[in-house]
């Protein structure tokens, strides 16, 4: 066995969050045209091919500070790891994510207290082991508890929401998504929770960080 840190991964309802990476032109195999333009007995060679440009992916989807979005809390910082379960805390600091306009929020913020994971060379290429602590908090204007796929009534700090706890990836991970509507909105709070699922269930923490969130925000 072998082990490497965790990729941050953040997941939201069902899709996961845009990375941000950069891709250069790939290259070209040798004799299939590179940075010259190809001659031939009859046809000298052509002038040097311009390089590609960098292609920045990501780029589309720019993140949006929470007040230009008209959101009525901050989601990575309206919540802090002091409001997690003492055996849950995490110290790095949550990041805000790309979020696709095609989805059902607006704004996306990941606290993340992962482990290692451990891959085996010599058997399947999926991760060994529940090692994921993820919690995304969620906000969108037209974010609410019909957003929620086959979810289940709940009710939080006297308001009425939806939940929907279900697994995560092929380690099978606790998974829970719990949306509740504001005056402005909704809220969402998702938790992937396979490295301390025997210190409490996703949908316990999820309930417990989103009615902390109801008694900042109205």
């Amino acid at each position: 066995m072998r082990t490497r840190s965790a990729v941050a991964v953040a997941v939201c309802l069902a899709v996961l969050s845009g990375c941000t990476s950069t891709v250069i032109g790939s290259p070209t195999a040798q004799g299939a045209g590179g940075g010259e333009s190809g001659g031939t007995p009859d046809r000298p060679a052509g002038p040097p091919k311009p390089p590609r440009p960098v292609i920045q992916l990501g780029d589309q989807f720019p993140i949006k500070d929470w007040k230009e979005a008209g959101a009525p809390f901050d989601p990575c910082s309206t919540l802090k790891w002091e409001d997690f379960p003492d055996a849950m805390r995490g110290t790095s600091a949550p990041k805000s994510q790309q979020v696709e306009p095609t989805f059902a929020y607006t704004l996306q913020c990941t606290f993340d207290n992962s482990g290692k994971i451990s891959f085996n060379p010599d058997g399947p290429s999926a991760p060994q082991g529940k090692t994921i602590f993820m919690v995304d908090v969620l906000w969108g204007p037209e974010l609410s508890p019909a957003s929620v796929k086959n979810g289940t009534p709940v009710t939080i700090a006297g308001k009425a929401g939806s939940q929907r706890e279900s697994t995560f990836g092929a380690a099978k991970e606790p998974y829970c998504s719990v949306v509740m509507p504001l005056s402005k909105g909704g809220a969402g709070i998702e938790v992937r929770n396979g490295r301390f699922s025997d210190k409490g269930g996703a949908c316990d923490v999820a309930k417990g960080l989103m009615e902390k969130l109801l008694s900042r925000v109205q």
